[in-house]
């Protein structure tokens, strides 16, 4: 047998809702609750299966570059996305100081 004791807010939360007339008892609400959180998990789980795949074929697609002897400088790469954040930050600047 499940042990449960809810908090006083989840224990008003549940009488509120078996008094509305949407459930017929308490453990319908629960019922309700867990079947929601079952499907929360499997979205999330489809998720993260949606994004490790998407991560593996761009670490494929990687690999297949670097065979191909597409590759960047890291170094030079670093330099350019430092320069484009100062330009950013530059125009930020500028922007806020021309502000009436």
């Amino acid at each position: 047998m499940v042990n449960f004791e809810p908090t006083p807010e989840q224990q008003r939360f549940i009488e509120a809702s078996v008094r509305s007339g949407r459930f017929r008892d308490v453990g319908e609400v629960l019922r309700e609750g867990l079947e929601l959180l079952r499907a929360h998990e499997a979205s999330e789980r489809r998720r993260y299966e949606a994004w490790l795949a998407d991560t593996r074929q761009k670490i494929q697609e990687g690999l297949d570059a670097l065979d191909r002897g597409e590759w960047v400088d890291g170094e030079a790469a670093f330099r350019r996305l430092h320069e484009r954040i100062e330009t950013h930050r530059w125009r930020e600047q500028e922007r806020e100081r021309l502000k009436p």
